[in-house]
């Protein structure tokens, strides 16, 4: 059986996800919290491997389980935790705000991936119109706040440049040999 080849532009989103992954820092381990009922702290022990969360909250164990995820979806939205967690927002916020997780899709991360700052109102446009849980445009402002720090796509490739640390002097003029540019050989984005 030979295996499926997959077109470039599918080549292009699945490595734009894949290379988002690759530059994250490495998730603590374990995370760890307060258990305000219990009065006591808890930790999620090695979870870059694990593929479901137990929270304690109030006294009951809410899952958040990263097993109909993609790889590099379940990566994303464990790093979005942890940073909701370094937040000191209360596992009971987390656990809602992650109970509707299975609403947004690993398509829509990836949309959401490759949109830049001047198409995030479109894209945001079309989800307000599923009419999702509250708790779920929570979540996706959350994975955008972690989004929005650096990598992002543009019409020549992936910038790679962290724009609250190091304000790119190149911005939006990538084709001026930046060299933050990651250049992709995706028709799609290279035609100018």
């Amino acid at each position: 059986m030979q295996p499926e080849e997959m077109s470039p532009d599918a080549l292009y989103e699945s490595d734009l996800t894949a290379q988002f992954c690759a530059r994250l820092q490495p998730l603590p381990s374990p995370l760890r919290y307060y258990d305000e009922f219990e009065d006591s702290t808890r930790s999620i022990r090695e979870p870059h491997q694990a593929r479901l969360f137990e929270i304690h909250v109030y006294g009951s164990i809410r899952k958040i389980d990263f097993n109909k995820r993609n790889q590099y979806s379940a990566l994303i939205l464990k790093h979005v935790f942890a940073m909701m967690l370094e937040q000191d927002l209360s596992p009971a916020s987390i656990a809602i705000n992650f109970a509707m997780m299975h609403d947004f899709t690993d398509d829509d991360l990836d949309s959401l991936l490759r949109t830049g700052p001047l198409e995030i109102g479109l894209l945001w446009s079309s989800w307000r119109s599923r009419e999702w849980q509250k708790s779920t445009y929570v979540l996706v402002k959350q994975v955008l706040h972690f989004e929005a720090d650096g990598f992002h796509a543009s019409p020549y490739g992936h910038c790679l440049n962290s724009f609250t640390v190091d304000p790119c002097p190149k911005h939006l003029e990538c084709f001026a040999n930046c060299r933050h540019l990651s250049a992709t050989t995706c028709r799609k984005t290279v035609k100018i």
